[in-house]
């Protein structure tokens, strides 16, 4: 199953194409986890960008199960 995740960010200036190290966890830490990204800038948008390249295979199936979860979400980039 190929699985597909992308992650706005608005208000978020972004003038060219950036790595980060993102942080998407559940609050009790138990499902989610630390991942290398890509963020994009949105089009002419200045404020906005996207986050749709991530580092390792199995990072948006985490991510997915974080989500998935119902759990509250921790999140920094």
């Amino acid at each position: 199953m190929q699985r597909h995740l992308k992650i706005y960010l608005r208000p978020f200036r972004l003038l060219s194409s950036a790595k980060f190290v993102m942080d998407m966890l559940t609050a009790d830490k138990s499902s989610g986890g630390r991942f290398s990204v890509l963020a994009t800038p949105v089009g002419a948008d200045q404020y906005s960008a996207v986050i749709e390249k991530f580092g390792g295979r199995e990072d948006v199936g985490k991510c997915l199960g974080a989500l998935r979860s119902g759990k509250d979400l921790l999140f920094t980039l």
